[in-house]
């Protein structure tokens, strides 16, 4: 790149268009797909460094490869349940849900990663990624959340609609995907992703107390020797590890792409596109256990 194209203002229009200009947001997140790296503290009139950093094929191939095998995990348990009608449980419903969105977001991290997108589909990959994320989530709190019923509380008092949930979760979500393009044209992503983050916090808190619990009440039983209860200890073990992993990200890549550590932030991306493996395995284990 020439030193004529090393900048970009963000307040400067290109080709008569605002200020969302056709490099803002490539400059914005290249390197990796929800990293924000500025040159500075943001501003509107702050100049977008070119960053050099550019991903690598190797790291494309590893990330279809995950993709492709999340959408086999899927396809799996999809067929597992047209099959086997008693695995139509609220457990397995779940889980194929935050499978579907899991899938999903790797996909957008993918497409912004590497930008594929034109002018005209920008603005809903953004979206999507976003919207995504906020749906896994929600699923990631669902299942926390039943986990706890059936563990601690064992006697439920309320049934879920879980068709009602379904549509709740992914059409209440959709203003948290419409904003990111609307934020990034207005110049107020950063406190918008901020507040967001924050929002995950607070979900992966409650999920971590919610677990402290279960993982409380698996101790104290755990002498009586009873085989469904080593099924659930497993199942909670996997599904620890999946909501750590899927919750810490954010966290953990912002962090990164603030101190421009683009490699390691991008090594997240990947372990993302291979998270619906153990949302499968937990998929298969609740199989083996359904009579």
């Amino acid at each position: 790149m020439s030193n004529d194209t090393d900048y970009q203002y963000v307040n400067e229009p290109v080709n008569g268009t605002s200020n969302y200009t056709q490099n803002y947001d490539y400059e914005t997140f290249n390197g990796t797909a929800n990293s924000t790296i500025y040159s500075g503290n943001y501003t509107n009139e702050t100049l977008i460094s070119y960053l050099e950093y550019e991903p690598s094929l190797a790291v494309e191939i590893v990330w279809l490869i995950g993709i492709a095998i999340s959408t086999s995990c899927l396809i799996l348990q999809i067929v597992l349940v047209i099959i086997r009608p008693k695995l139509r449980k609220l457990d397995q419903k779940i889980l194929i849900q935050l499978t579907v969105a899991r899938l999903l977001n790797s996909i957008m991290e993918l497409l912004m990663t590497y930008q594929y997108f034109d002018d005209y589909t920008k603005d809903p990959t953004f979206a999507l990624y976003l919207q995504t994320d906020a749906v896994l989530v929600s699923w990631m709190f669902v299942f926390t959340k039943n986990l706890y019923d059936k563990v601690v509380v064992v006697f439920v008092t309320y049934k879920c609609n879980f068709l009602l949930l379904s549509v709740l979760i992914w059409t209440l979500t959709i203003p948290v995907g419409i904003l990111c393009p609307v934020s990034l044209q207005n110049g107020f992503y950063i406190e918008l992703y901020k507040t967001y983050a924050w929002v995950k916090f607070i979900v992966l808190t409650m999920n971590l107390l919610f677990f402290a619990r279960i993982f409380w009440v698996i101790i104290n039983k755990s002498n009586t020797g009873n085989r469904n209860m080593k099924n659930i200890v497993k199942t909670c073990i996997i599904s620890f590890l999946l909501v750590i992993l899927t919750s810490l990200q954010v966290f953990i890549n912002d962090i990164l792409s603030y101190l421009e550590v683009t490699a390691v932030s991008e090594a997240f991306c990947l372990i993302n596109s291979f998270q619906v493996v153990p949302a499968t395995v937990i998929f298969l284990i609740l199989a083996q256990n359904t009579n």
